[in-house]
């Protein structure tokens, strides 16, 4: 699952317009239960959520989450309690997609939107990304030498999100002695 948003964010990154506008994600979640959390720990679920707000260079303007299952609210709420305030003013929970304030054009026909069936949306957008391909297989082959960093930060540490690139060289110098 993460793999494949790495992959959609690189190629949207990789579009400057992208860049300056930012995004708005709308979330379905009509589909998604308990079962759901038992993909990642707690601990893991904060570090990938904290990791994506901090370390995506991304305009996130907007987050529209559609049908939360009360089974997974009490998860929803607690991973809002831990967004900056920035970040939750820009979170919105809604019970159906018609309650989205957004501009229509953007959404699928599905959605009550003008943007053409959904089905048509994800065949372009695949095809986008087909003329990335190279790129995309580029930088997955890309590697980092993660002995060079302390143990902390190679399992994700929020706490190591804050340091600087010095403090950070100076704490794997220390680890290699």
């Amino acid at each position: 699952m993460i793999k494949i948003h790495g992959i959609v964010y690189e190629s949207l990154l990789d579009d400057e317009t992208n860049q300056v506008r930012g995004f708005v994600h709308i979330i379905d979640a009509s589909n998604l239960g308990f079962n759901y959390l038992t993909i990642f720990t707690p601990q893991e679920a904060y570090r990938i959520g904290k990791n994506l707000e901090k370390l995506l260079p991304m305009r996130h303007k907007e987050i529209h989450g559609i049908k939360v299952h009360p089974s997974i609210k009490f998860a929803v709420d607690f991973a809002l309690s831990k967004m900056t305030a920035k970040m939750k003013q820009r979170v919105f929970l809604h019970k159906k997609h018609e309650d989205i304030q957004i501009d229509r054009s953007l959404l699928p026909t599905e959605y009550g939107g003008d943007g053409g069936e959904m089905k048509t949306m994800i065949h372009d957008f695949i095809c986008e990304l087909e003329t990335k391909r190279d790129i995309l297989i580029n930088n997955d082959k890309m590697s980092v030498n993660v002995q060079l960093y302390p143990h902390s930060i190679r399992e994700g540490s929020v706490r190591s999100l804050k340091k600087s690139l010095e403090e950070i060289e100076k704490s794997s110098t220390n680890t290699t002695l």
